[in-house]
């Protein structure tokens, strides 16, 4: 019997989890990343000039560990045979048990940490979102 209540409340828990849109940016260099669970998709933008476009990449796979779902890794592949990736490392940082994110530039805190890996560039950063924004600044 508990068992059974362990497994119907990881259930309830991860089925609680919502697909979101996370705005994650980075400083020194300055770049932009979106990761979209509804489109399945990540945007990078590094703001080099160099190349005008956006990278998008697609069929976004997303990971929770099973003992803090606070943590989410992704994945996401683009080019005609997927050789290119865009991975990140996502976790809560709303100042419950982890101190707020800051970009080092701003007054702002943000509610999550990024670790990302844009074919082979790795890039630390922080992220918002509709459900979690960023907080301060006045």
């Amino acid at each position: 019997m508990r068992n059974l209540f362990v497994v119907a409340f990881l259930a309830l828990s991860i089925s609680g989890l919502k697909a979101e849109t996370l705005n994650c940016g980075g400083t020194e260099p300055f770049w932009n990343l979106t990761i979209n669970e509804s489109s399945e998709k990540i945007s990078f933008d590094d703001f080099s000039g160099d190349d005008a476009d956006t990278k998008v990449y697609k069929k976004l796979k997303v990971k929770t560990t099973s003992n803090d779902l606070s943590v989410r890794f992704f994945k996401a592949k683009k080019g005609l045979r997927g050789q290119d990736t865009a991975t990140a490392f996502v976790s809560k940082t709303d100042g419950t048990y982890r101190s707020f994110c800051s970009d080092g530039m701003s007054d702002f805190n943000y509610q999550y940490e990024i670790f990302a890996n844009i074919e082979g560039r790795i890039l630390q950063g922080c992220c918002e979102s509709r459900l979690a924004p960023r907080l301060g600044g006045e």
